[in-house]
């Protein structure tokens, strides 16, 4: 639904990409002051090669989305990666956050409801008591 009108390049604070051939595996974010003790925030390709961000969710985004294309890229690749407008990717980055704390959540319920159905299996269908549970879960940290 947005506009990809867009490319990394229009989002990027500054670029020291010199070489053609990016991997996957060594791609971090970073955080890093500058003299003036503003924030800049970095895709790290590789050491001493980085897309320096104004906006720690723009700069999410931009990871998100290079990491997803899980295959090596090129400099020009990289730059000319179709994106929504800055506006709208924080838009889209605060909606991304809010889902993954709402799955955070979810999943903590699910686990304590996974705990209370195999509590009530335990205890009601096979009528074990403490020490009969005790002894299962001792059993089931070893595996």
């Amino acid at each position: 639904e947005y506009d990809l009108s867009r490319t990394v390049l229009d989002l990027v604070r500054s670029v020291d990409l010199d070489d053609d051939d990016y991997r996957q595996d060594p791609i971090r974010k970073n955080d890093k002051m500058e003299v003036d003790t503003r924030k800049v925030y970095q895709v790290v390709m590789k050491r001493g090669h980085t897309l320096d961000f104004e906006n720690e969710r723009v700069r999410d985004f931009v990871y998100d989305l290079l990491k997803a294309q899980d295959r090596r890229l090129g400099r020009s690749e990289i730059l000319n990666t179709e994106v929504p407008e800055k506006d709208d990717v924080l838009e889209l980055m605060e909606e991304y956050r809010a889902d993954e704390e709402e799955i955070d959540e979810l999943e903590s319920e699910a686990e304590e409801l996974q705990e209370e159905l195999d509590e009530i299996i335990l205890r009601d269908v096979y009528e074990l008591d403490d020490s009969d549970i005790e002894v299962i879960d001792e059993f089931l940290e070893v595996w």
